[in-house]
C-alpha cells in the first residue's frame, strides 16, 4: 500500500508539472462557481465525492505506473575494465574480413558500435584490437571476458548460417600486434554449432579466461594482454545488403557485482541486482549486459555478487521464490555469494513459526541448449571473507541448495556467522557441510551426500547454542556425521535430533 501510495503521489506532481498553474487557477474558479451554485453539503454528496477521489486516484496509478521508476535500492559497483567500447576506429581486419564502419544504430553502449563482415573473400576472417599504447596492457587473469556480438543478415543469408570457427584469440606481445605468446577460446565450432550458439541480431558472450582450447607453445599471459582477436570463418563471400553484416560492440573484463545499503524493511532485491546488470544508467545509455538476469522467477547468474562491503557498511539482500541458477563457464569459474561483515542475507521468509517462499541455488548437473549451461560445474555458494565483528548474518528458510560444492557457514571459528537460521531446507552438494559457527540454528534439515564421493557429510566445528531440531543426514554411516575434534574442533559435541 506504502508503495502504490507512493506512484500515486510521483502521478499527480507528474500531471501538475505539465499543467500550468494558470490553467489550474482556472480550473479551480470554474469548479468554484458551481458549487456555489449546488447544495454541495449533503451527506450523499460526501459518499460520492469520496468514491469519485478512490477511483481517480486509482486510474492514475494505473495510468502512470509504466512510467514511474521504482526507487533504487542498495548502492552498486562492479569491478569491470573495459578493452574497448566500439566507439572509435581503432580496429584491424584480417583474411576475408571487409570494414563497415560504426554504427549508431545499432550499438548497445557508449556512441557507436564496431561493423563488418566477410566482404572480400571467403575463409578465414578476422578482427583485432591492439590494446598497446592505448588503452595498455590488460590484467586478465582470473577473469571473464564479455562482449557483444552482432549477426544481421547479407543476400546470401542469415549471417549465423554462414560462419564457423567462431573464437577468441587473446596475444601478449610488447607492442600489441597479432604476436607473442597466444590463448585461444572457441565459441563454436563446426556451423550446427554456430547455429545454436548464436541468433539474429545482438548476442552476449561471456568466456572464462581459463582452459583455453589451443595455445602457443607458452600460453599467453593474461595478467599482461595486448590484443584481441576475434575470429571466423566464412562459407561464402558475403555480399552487404541494408542493415549491418555484424559487428562488436563493447568487450569487458570483470567478475563480480558488489553493493551494499538497503534496510530490514526494504532489502536489496534480485531485481535490483538485474536492473544494475543490465541498466546501469536509466537516464542515459542503458548496458544490457545480462550478468545478472530475471525471467519470472528464474535468475541467471553469471558472476559473482557480494552483499555488502569490507568496510562493513549496513546491507540488507533478501528474496522469495526465486530459482537461482549458478551459469558457470567452466569448472574454474566459481559462482558464490560473498557476504561481508554486518550484512544480511535472507532466503525465503519466516512468518508465524512457518518457513515460507524459499529460493533455490542450482549448480549445473545437466546440460541446457536453450540456456547454454554447461553440465557438472559445482562451486561453494556462501563465503565469509571477514573474521571481524559485526558478523554476517544467513536465513535460509524453505530453501534448497544443489548441486554444489562444499557448502559452509563460515569459513572458519573466527570467520563464522553472527546469527542464523535454516528452516525446512535441503542440502543437496556433491561434498560436505561445514558448520563453523554456533549461533547457527538447524531445524527440519535434510542433507545429502554424494554416493560417490568418501567425505564427511556434515562436519562440526563448534558447540551449538541452540539444540538441532529434525536434522536428517543421507549418506552411508562411515561418511554421514563428522564431529571434527582433531582439525580445530572442540574435543566434545552434545547434539540432539540428529
Amino acid at each position: 500500500m506504502k508503495e502504490v501510495i507512493s506512484k500515486i503521489t510521483q502521478a499527480i506532481n507528474f500531471v501538475r508539472s505539465r499543467v500550468s498553474k494558470k490553467t489550474l487557477y482556472f480550473l479551480w474558479e470554474r469548479i468554484s462557481n458551481k458549487v456555489k451554485k449546488l447544495s454541495f453539503f449533503k451527506k450523499g454528496n460526501f459518499v460520492f465525492v469520496f468514491f469519485i477521489l478512490i477511483f481517480s486516484l486509482a486510474s492514475l496509478y494505473f495510468a502512470f505506473k509504466n512510467f514511474i521508476p521504482a526507487a533504487a535500492v542498495g548502492t552498486f559497483s562492479d569491478d569491470f575494465a573495459t578493452v574497448d567500447s566500439g566507439d572509435a576506429l581503432v580496429w584491424s581486419l584480417t583474411g576475408g574480413a571487409k570494414e563497415v564502419g560504426l554504427n549508431t544504430e545499432i550499438r548497445l553502449e557508449g556512441t557507436g558500435a564496431y561493423t563488418f563482415y566477410s566482404g572480400s573473400a571467403a575463409g578465414a576472417a578476422g578482427a583485432y584490437r591492439d590494446l598497446v599504447p592505448t588503452p595498455g596492457a590488460i590484467n586478465m587473469s582470473g577473469k571473464q571476458l564479455w562482449f557483444y556480438l552482432y549477426l544481421g543478415t547479407v543476400v546470401e543469408g542469415a549471417v549465423e548460417n554462414l560462419v564457423s570457427n567462431v573464437n577468441v584469440t587473446l596475444y601478449d606481445d610488447a607492442g600489441g600486434a597479432q604476436a607473442g605468446n597466444w590463448s585461444q577460446w572457441n565459441i563454436c565450432t563446426a556451423n550446427v554449432n554456430c547455429r545454436e550458439v548464436f541468433s539474429f541480431g545482438w548476442n552476449t558472450i561471456k568466456i572464462y579466461l581459463s582452459q583455453p582450447d589451443t595455445t602457443s607453445a607458452t600460453p599467453v599471459n593474461l595478467s599482461a594482454v595486448t590484443n584481441f582477436t576475434l575470429n571466423w570463418t566464412s562459407s561464402v563471400k558475403m555480399s552487404a545488403r541494408t542493415g549491418p553484416p555484424m559487428g562488436i560492440d563493447f568487450v569487458r573484463v570483470g567478475k563480480t557485482i558488489s553493493f551494499n545499503g538497503g534496510t530490514a524493511s526494504n532489502p536489496v532485491t534480485f531485481a535490483d541486482i538485474s536492473n544494475y546488470s543490465n541498466n546501469t544508467n536509466p537516464g542515459g545509455n542503458p548496458r544490457p549486459l545480462g550478468a545478472v538476469s530475471i525471467s519470472g522467477n528464474a535468475v541467471d547468474m553469471r558472476v559473482n555478487v557480494s552483499v555488502g562491503d569490507a568496510d562493513g557498511t549496513a546491507t540488507y539482500f533478501s528474496d522469495t521464490d526465486k530459482y537461482i541458477g549458478m551459469n558457470m563457464a567452466n569448472s574454474d569459474d566459481k559462482l558464490s555469494f560473498t557476504l561481508y561483515k554486518n550484512s544480511t542475507t535472507t532466503f525465503g521468509a519466516y512468518e508465524n513459526g512457518f518457513a515460507i517462499s524459499g529460493n533455490t541455488i542450482a549448480y549445473a548437473k545437466t546440460a541446457s541448449t536453450t540456456e547454454k549451461i554447461l553440465t557438472g560445474l559445482r562451486s561453494t555458494p556462501f563465503i565469509f571473507p571477514n573474521s571481524t565483528s559485526p558478523l554476517p548474518d544467513l536465513y535460509l528458510y524453505a530453501s534448497k541448495i544443489s548441486g554444489a560444492a562444499d557448502v559452509y557457514f563460515g569459513t572458519s571459528t573466527a570467520a563464522s556467522i553472527n546469527a542464523g537460521n535454516v528452516y525446512d531446507t535441503e542440502i543437496d552438494n556433491a561434498s560436505t557441510t561445514y558448520i563453523y559457527s554456533p549461533a547457527l540454528q538447524l531445524k527440519n534439515v535434510d542433507i545429502h551426500h554424494s554416493t560417490t564421493s568418501a567425505t564427511s557429510t556434515m562436519k562440526i566445528f563448534v558447540q551449538p547454542t541452540t539444540p538441532y531440531e529434525n536434522v536428517r543426514i543421507f549418506a552411508s554411516p562411515t561418511n554421514a556425521l563428522d564431529i571434527a575434534t582433531t582439525t580445530g574442533g572442540p574435543d566434545q559435541i552434545t547434539l540432539w535430533d540428529i
